[in-house]
């Protein structure tokens, strides 16, 4: 690679990473401050969401500045092995966590609309919902610090040989090669909660196609019980634009990598741009959230127990103070 190649790959990252952690931080204020909105289910996957996002964030804005200094073809190389193990760590252990999320909420979004809005969810689900997302995670990066997987990787540490594209270039010895096996169980977990999500848009889109034909509700809440639902696909559309897209152009650029030997720099570029905006398509989220949540949504999927704590008036739940 030329020197403005790697210059590109250094700085583009910097400004949408910067935006997301602003973003994130944002949602989680709104969430946290808000005893009406840590009530609902959606609403603390969300929060947990963008914990993970901030951190990402934090972790790209750095960038190649955590990469050991020296590392060839890496711009403005300033760290060590500490903090490149420490930077690939937390993006394998949340990035991984937030796809998971993502799956989560569509499902949940998914219930939602069979139930009409209405019903109580049932939050002993949701233990399991934060334990599957970020245990999983936890247990593949220390696969990889255990068997010396993170390595620079572009734009910042991550899973990848060491040099990079070491393994598919018979010309070059790997000091690190990262086993087949354990780059297949990352694709396919991609692949798995991406089809997940593909899979939930579907069916709401399904059932929005049949309350449309079968709906015997009067006219003004037949409209309503739509316009939620619609609304929900819109944000499960961007679910698979901004988690979807994002990493798997990432892993394209990575598996042509893996198995050419040669990075393929603007694919690259648009790839870190897209996942380096990850906080900024949450912020999209959850304003759309925001708006289909109404003083009923926030009773019906609420923990009543949470509700009694907090002690929220109904005044206090009104859409205005809520959304």
């Amino acid at each position: 690679m030329v020197d403005y190649e790697l210059f590109i790959i250094g700085l583009v990252p910097k400004a949408p990473a910067f935006i997301s952690f602003i973003s994130s931080c944002y949602v989680m204020y709104e969430i946290i401050f808000s005893p009406a909105r840590r009530s609902v289910i959606h609403y603390r996957l969300l929060l947990s969401m963008n914990l993970c996002t901030g951190i990402v964030a934090c972790c790209q804005f750095v960038g190649t500045w955590a990469i050991p200094r020296g590392t060839p073809f890496s711009y403005n190389a300033i760290g060590n092995e500490t903090s490149c193990n420490l930077q690939g760590s937390l993006l394998s252990i949340c990035g991984l966590a937030i796809q998971h999320y993502y799956a989560s909420l569509a499902v949940i979004s998914y219930v939602s609309v069979m139930k009409s809005f209405k019903g109580k969810f049932n939050m002993k689900v949701e233990p399991f919902i934060h334990l599957w997302s970020l245990l999983y995670p936890i247990v593949l990066a220390a696969i990889a610090l255990q068997n010396e997987y993170v390595n620079p990787a572009g734009a910042w540490c991550w899973i990848d040989s060491n040099p990079s594209g070491c393994g598919s270039d018979v010309n070059v010895d790997c000091i690190h090669e990262v086993n087949g096996i354990y780059i297949h169980i990352l694709t396919g977990t991609l692949y798995i909660l991406t089809t997940l999500t593909v899979i939930m848009m579907i069916l709401i889109y399904r059932k929005i196609r049949f309350d449309e034909k079968h709906n015997e509700q009067d006219d003004e809440n037949r409209e309503e019980q739509q316009k939620k639902s619609k609304v929900l696909l819109i944000q499960i559309a961007l679910y698979i634009f901004s988690y979807g897209g994002s990493y798997i152009t990432i892993f394209i650029v990575r598996l042509i990598q893996w198995k050419t030997g040669v990075l393929n720099i603007p694919l690259y570029g648009a790839g870190i741009f897209l996942v380096s905006s990850q906080g900024f398509f949450n912020l999209i989220v959850y304003i759309l959230l925001k708006s289909i949540v109404s003083s009923e949504n926030i009773l019906s999927y609420s923990d009543s127990n949470i509700a009694r704590r907090t002690e929220i008036s109904s005044s206090e739940l009104s859409t205005t103070d809520v959304l």
